[in-house]
């Protein structure tokens, strides 16, 4: 989707496409979008309850995580105000180390 906007909301419309399916990687739509830093893409996979933040890849680290260590505050801000958002997960201790 490389960040359009549009595409995103027409794939999210459909009712065969799977917003939090993970690819052989086990990188989901919301991965993707976060390792593109496409934020708008991220927030209307957030708005959907059918996306889960907190679903790691196989190496074992969420979406905003991964962010997180790049220092991408804005993209991190948007899962991280999820209420699901596991906040002992080892991704809370990226982004706020002083915990």
């Amino acid at each position: 989707m490389n960040g359009n906007i549009l595409l995103a909301k027409q794939l999210l419309d459909r009712d065969d496409v799977n917003p939090d399916k993970s690819d052989n990687e086990g990188h989901t739509p919301l991965l993707t979008a976060a390792a593109g830093g496409h934020e708008s893409v991220m927030k209307q996979l957030l708005d959907r309850k059918d996306v889960n933040p907190d679903k790691s890849s196989n190496v074992g680290h969420p979406s905003w995580w991964l962010q997180s260590m790049e220092g991408h505050e804005s993209v991190v801000k948007q899962p991280v105000g999820r209420k699901d958002v596991n906040p002992t997960s080892q991704a809370m201790w990226a982004v706020h180390p002083s915990s």
